[in-house]
């Protein structure tokens, strides 16, 4: 009906189901992430550009999951006004939030230093949204809890980032830490984490909603966190100690993975395994999520070959800054926009999901 009054608004099968509309989320998100890249050379891309992207994903994080895209107030507005307003204002907070990275962690200017800085602190807001579902912040306002849950989450990786170590990179050694820890170790042990933490939300939470002592805060949240760095302990054992790897090339490598779970979880919303029971639904998404994370790979470096060079594109460790802005920075905000705060414009709006098989349904309802 709505389309006798809106002729515009695409009426095709595929524009109001998966995966015709996570195709075009995909192709939208990865289109845009080459025409902003192409626009930059490397030492730009890898350097403020960097800095920015990365400062913009804390808040768009509480935007889409701790808001729930429904602060700043915009239900009135019709698309595309509605996602113009959302992403203006993200981008505003984010962009301040760079300036000030820059300032007091940087040192007045944009460099590794900053860029640690900013992916932990993007790290530990899933961890404070996702897995502590902003506890204790989550009686406040829906303002309150969404910026106080983002100062927290700063002050956390201040916390935590003295205990980096930034010695390998002797011209940084006046305006950073001097921890125990060296910082490519630190930052791919801590993003392996929430590579695992978003396992559990692929697997809507499965098993731990089976103990519904668990599925409580902060239990839920402290559990989540023990259990990522476990397995991210594991993954470092197997891929560091067996296999020698080089930490960032850990780092690069989940990097990789996790482009295909928040394709799945973000551009296809949970197709094609969400009719499943859990662990079914899991699984099947893990496998396509690998398939994907290939995809994306293989078109990312070809790109980035052309584009910044074959020598950058493929060495150590440019190759992991490179493929983690164009990911990090570009495509995954960019499934959030178009899918979350556009709603797939131009597109009808998003129905329903099909209904999930009771085990998922339990999870939810064990969640809330």
């Amino acid at each position: 009906m709505s389309n006798v009054f809106n002729p515009d608004v695409p009426s095709a099968k595929w524009t109001t189901r998966q995966p015709g509309r996570g195709i075009l989320a995909l192709l939208v998100s990865v289109g845009l992430t080459v025409a902003i890249a192409s626009r930059f050379s490397l030492d730009n891309w890898i350097g403020w550009f960097t800095s920015w992207t990365n400062a913009l994903v804390p808040i768009q994080v509480v935007v889409g999951l701790a808001w729930g895209a429904q602060y700043p107030s915009t239900q009135s507005l019709a698309q595309p006004w509605r996602g113009m307003l959302l992403t203006i204002f993200y981008m505003m907070i984010g962009s301040i939030a760079c300036l000030f990275c820059i300032e007091f962690v940087g040192g007045g200017s944009a460099n590794p230093v900053v860029n640690v800085f900013e992916i932990g602190v993007v790290i530990t807001t899933f961890f404070v949204v996702i897995a502590f579902g902003c506890w204790p912040f989550q009686t406040l306002s829906t303002p309150a809890r969404g910026f106080i849950s983002l100062i927290a989450s700063y002050a956390i990786t201040a916390i935590l980032f003295r205990f980096c170590n930034f010695s390998a990179i002797p011209p940084l050694s006046a305006i950073a830490p001097a921890g125990p820890i060296s910082f490519d170790i630190a930052v791919s042990f801590f993003f392996t984490m929430v590579v695992f933490l978003f396992a559990f939300v692929i697997l809507d939470m499965w098993p731990l909603y089976k103990v519904p002592v668990i599925m409580k805060q902060p239990v839920l949240g402290i559990v989540l966190t023990i259990l990522s760095a476990v397995f991210s302990y594991l993954a470092w054992v197997i891929c560091v100690g067996k296999f020698h790897m080089l930490p960032l090339n850990m780092l690069f490598a989940f990097i990789c993975y996790i482009a295909g779970i928040l394709t799945v979880l973000l551009a296809f919303q949970g197709w094609p395994g969400r009719r499943l029971s859990q662990p079914a639904n899991g699984i099947v998404n893990f496998i396509v999520s690998g398939f994907i994370a290939i995809v994306i790979y293989s078109f990312y470096r070809f790109f980035a070959a052309y584009h910044f060079g074959a020598g950058p594109a493929g060495s150590y460790p440019v190759n992991v800054f490179i493929f983690g802005n164009l990911l990090l920075g570009c495509t995954f905000p960019l499934y959030v926009v178009y899918g979350m705060f556009f709603d797939y414009w131009p597109l009808s709006p998003t129905v329903q999901p099909e209904p999930k098989a009771e085990g998922a349904i339990e999870a939810k309802e064990a969640v809330a």
